[in-house]
């Protein structure tokens, strides 16, 4: 039995915590909303919000794709322009291929004669921070290089999740990844327009013990989630969004197969079946004189025939969710057709139709919607309540949020920076560099 109090409860507490509110929330209209539009996932899952697979599962690259995923790493650096950045007359090219040996474990194996302060077993990532002059640069090299390492092995359980928190926490994790959907982020409202929506369940691979995360109270735990993504389920199609912080394609062909042992379970008919994932979207088209352009939004293909994928995935009129599935140039999209959506369907529009995003009921109970990405409040109560920033700090160079654990002062600026942006020579400097 759902108790919605309990649920309305644990849900403004961790969202004051989150943003550090200094006024109480009311959200019995997001959580009546949440039962309303989700209940039937709940059904399907047996009268709980949450679902964790019995086994663990686990991942592990070939050597193949080992080779393949630091080819791709040290490319991508090239593209970025630091391939040759230097430290100690080394490139940062030569350095990763010296050690390319140590790279999914994090470590240096390059010649020690040749790196200066940099010795052999030291973590390769941090050992980064000396080929960089530019902190912002820095914290995306680590953080792209952190995206391959972590590709080599991972275990869990799988979760199917509709709960509240889990949606809340979407991108908030002790993994060392995020996404726009961050509790700092630019997206962040957008987690509770999946979270009210009917068609979007979360899935994620974790640990099946809950872990304390600093965006949340003491006293509570949650799921640090090592890959998560969003399902968008219809009668036709069933969505796959980009899954963070890497993709795993073995991971959909999961998901399907639980997803249909859910259906089938339920009594639904085998016309609800769900086919393999195909890739379905394209965003780049090759012009006549063999040019290539990059579109504005992801288009679908089916047999020939073409639509845009704005025509097809409907949103409410203030829904706050980035749509990958639309807008992402990183990613291709995927779907399952349904027996019914790929058999007995005509006309493409219908086949890929689905509804995704809801509007958000303000955090305060006054009814109202909120229209911005970045809270939690309407305008109008942001406006009363004099709420029109964040309550928590930012770094002043890259804008994470920062924590008091972790944040380093310029004394001399009156500046805060955090961990991988702040240097030291900052305080040595005249108040005149800023």
């Amino acid at each position: 039995m759902i108790n919605l109090k309990n649920y309305q409860k644990e849900f403004e507490e961790a969202l004051k915590y989150s943003q550090e509110y200094p006024f109480d929330l009311d959200c019995k209209d997001i959580i009546e909303k949440w039962y309303q539009n989700k209940k039937h996932f709940i059904d399907l899952f047996g009268g709980t919000p949450i679902i964790q697979s019995d086994e663990i599962v686990e991942f592990t690259l070939s050597t193949e794709d080992r080779s393949k995923y630091f080819n791709d790493f040290v490319n991508r650096i090239h593209n970025n322009g630091w391939a040759y950045y230097k430290y100690n007359n080394l490139s940062l090219k030569d350095f990763l291929w010296q050690s390319e040996a140590g790279f999914f474990d994090n470590k240096v194996t390059a010649d020690p004669q040749m790196i200066g302060k940099i010795k052999i077993g030291d973590k390769l990532i941090k050992s980064l921070k000396y080929f960089f002059e530019d902190k912002k640069e820095l914290r995306m090299c680590q953080d792209l290089a952190s995206e391959y390492v972590q590709k080599n092995k991972i275990k869990g359980h799988i979760f199917f999740s509709v709960d509240p928190i889990d949606f809340l926490l979407a991108s908030e994790n002790n993994e060392n990844w995020r996404s726009c959907h961050a509790l700092d982020g630019e997206y962040r409202a957008g987690n509770l327009s999946y979270l009210l929506d009917e068609t979007t369940v979360m899935v994620y691979l974790a640990s099946a013990d809950r872990e304390h995360m600093r965006v949340i109270p003491s006293n509570y735990e949650a799921a640090s989630k090592k890959v998560r993504l969003y399902i968008h389920i219809a009668e036709n199609i069933m969505y796959y969004g980009k899954m963070y912080p890497f993709d795993l394609p073995h991971l959909r062909v999961y998901i399907k197969e639980v997803i249909n042992q859910f259906y089938d379970k339920a009594g639904f008919s085998s016309r609800r079946n769900f086919l393999m994932p195909e890739q379905i979207g394209f965003n780049r088209i090759q012009l006549p004189n063999g040019d290539h352009a990059t579109l504005d939004e992801n288009c679908f293909f089916y047999w020939g025939d073409i639509v845009k994928s704005s025509d097809v995935i409907k949103q409410s009129e203030h829904a706050l969710n980035y749509y990958d599935l639309i807008y992402s140039s990183t990613y291709r999209p995927y779907a399952s057709f349904s027996q019914q959506g790929y058999y007995y369907t005509s006309g493409i529009v219908d086949k890929f139709t689905i509804h995704i995003g809801e509007d958000v009921p303000c955090a305060l109970g006054c009814g109202n919607a909120v229209v911005s990405e970045n809270t939690f409040i309407c305008p109008t109560c942001r406006e009363k309540m004099g709420a029109w920033h964040d309550y928590f700090d930012h770094c002043v160079d890259c804008g994470i949020r920062l924590f008091e654990d972790d944040t380093y002062y310029c004394s001399n600026a009156g500046l805060m920076f955090c961990e991988s942006c702040y240097d030291p020579y900052y305080d040595e400097d005249d108040d005149d560099d800023y």
